[in-house]
């Protein structure tokens, strides 16, 4: 499956029911609020707002009780997307952002999730970074020491690129912490 194109802000104005500020390329930044019940697709009457990649950010103000899905949907309609993708966004997520409180950060849930990657794609670099990091963070210095040199190993069978070179990179910072 292809990576889908990033969408911009102009293309989120066209496509919402939204104004498009005059004048919005010339600014340094943006800021606007919605409320998204008020929103919906022009091209398709739809009331959601999908899960998708974006050049610009979205931030999003919830009250009530509700529960925040990203990966988890992207997961459920194709855990193999992007090399199982969403298991490992949804684990470096859990890994890296704070815990309750402020954050949604669970080391054990990131554990089970680059595990989950792991078990769909372990031949995909980035999804033993993931493991490795979520193994250190979690206390097990071996088992990630071992998925960095297995995604390192893993990097060097990829042709010569920008991605190869960052994981090599990452992983071999990894081992020398070690």
């Amino acid at each position: 499956m292809n990576m889908p194109k990033s969408s911009s802000l102009e293309e989120f104005y066209r496509k919402a029911a939204a104004t498009l500020p005059p004048g919005i390329s010339k600014e340094i930044g943006h800021f606007n609020v919605f409320e998204t019940e008020k929103l919906f697709n022009r091209e398709t009457g739809s009331r959601i707002m999908p899960y998708n990649r974006r050049s610009y950010y979205k931030i999003s103000l919830v009250e009530g009780r509700n529960k925040a899905e990203f990966a988890d949907k992207v997961d459920a309609a194709d855990p193999n997307y992007d090399k199982a993708g969403p298991a490992r966004v949804r684990s470096l997520v859990l890994l890296r952002a704070p815990g309750w409180p402020l954050g949604p950060g669970d080391a054990d849930a990131g554990l089970a999730s680059a595990r989950r990657a792991v078990e769909l794609h372990p031949e995909f670099p980035p999804n033993q970074l993931a493991l490795g990091e979520a193994l250190a963070k979690t206390g097990d210095a071996n088992g990630s020491r071992q998925a960095y040199e297995r995604a390192r190993d893993e990097a060097t069978t990829y042709v010569a690129n920008e991605d190869r070179e960052g994981w090599l990179h990452e992983a071999n910072q990894a081992l020398q912490r070690k």
